[in-house]
Parts: C-alpha cells; structure tokens; sequence
C-alpha cells in the first residue's frame, strides 16, 4: 500500500481523492469530514468547526462556535466564541465591546476612553481622578450582596458595632 492510500472499513482509498468519514468513503470534491461526520460542499472553501462545517469565506470558528463574518472588506476577528469587526468594536476579556474611537482601551469587561476616564483598581471606569473617592467593594449582609461606596461600607459596620453592643 502507497502512503497515499489508507483503508476504511475493509477498502483501500486512494487519500488524494476521497475521505474515510466514520467508516464511509466519500469524494473530498464533494464532501468534507468533521470529528466523524460528513458533510456536503455548496462552496469551494469549507473548513470544520467542530462537528460542523462552514464556509470559509463568509464564516469562521470561534471557541468551537461557527459565527458569520458579514463583509469580506473588514478585518473579522475572534472574541471569546463570537467574532466582531476590529473597526468599531474590540475585545475585552472575551467580550465585544463597542469602540467609538480608535484609541479606546479595556478595562476588564469594558471599554472606556483613557482621555477623560481610568480603569480603577476594582475594574471599574471612573472619571479621571474619582477612583479615591468612589472606590467599591462588596460586602454580604444576610445572604444579600450590596455594592457600596467604603464611606457607606464604613459608616453601616461602625453603626452594626454600637447597635449590637445596645443589644447585649
């Protein structure tokens, strides 16, 4: 037996021309095979994704996730398992985000414009100078999560102190 020739089930193929797909030969003119799975070509460029086939020149795989890339003339790009168009949007830890301008940056999730806003140490986006005085943090009270500024954080533990203490 060539090198170019394998066998499927108990036939010899010739590997230049067909494809073994779970144990059927099938014409790779006309076919492609995905983990096992054949499936037919409208286009010439297909490639898998997975179990799934798709169309190369309209489509791309993303995380195992076939997405439609809706015009050959912009730059498509992979964010997590979605894909976005690098001229209006970015990716900010495998989430699309909206880019108004070109020159906005991540900060965490989010996009936010580094001219008039910061990424605060939280990963939240603040006014420039407000992540002092606006920092958050989470804190839990009887099974409820509350976002809080730490002046409120700090007032409502000082208040729990003395309320407790009048209890007992």
């Amino acid at each position: 037996m060539n090198s170019d020739h394998l066998v499927c089930g108990n036939r010899i193929y010739n590997t230049d021309d067909q494809i073994c797909c779970d144990g059927i030969l099938y014409n790779t003119d006309d076919y492609i095979c995905c983990e096992d799975t054949p499936h037919r070509k409208h286009f010439s460029s297909y490639a898998c994704c997975g179990s799934e086939a798709y169309e190369t020149d309209f489509h791309m795989c993303c995380q195992g996730s076939v997405q439609w890339t809706p015009s050959l003339s912009d730059v498509w790009i992979c964010c997590g398992n979605s894909s976005y168009n690098v001229e209006i949007s970015m990716c900010c830890e495998d989430t699309v985000q909206w880019k108004p301008l070109p020159y906005y940056v991540c900060c965490g999730r989010h996009s936010y414009n580094p001219n008039v806003q910061t990424c605060c140490s939280d990963g939240t986006v603040q006014f420039k100078g407000d992540c002092q005085t606006t920092v958050k943090t989470r804190f839990t009270n009887v099974g409820a999560v509350f976002d809080t500024n730490l002046v409120a954080l700090t007032s409502f533990l000082s208040l729990s102190a003395v309320y407790s203490d009048v209890l007992l």
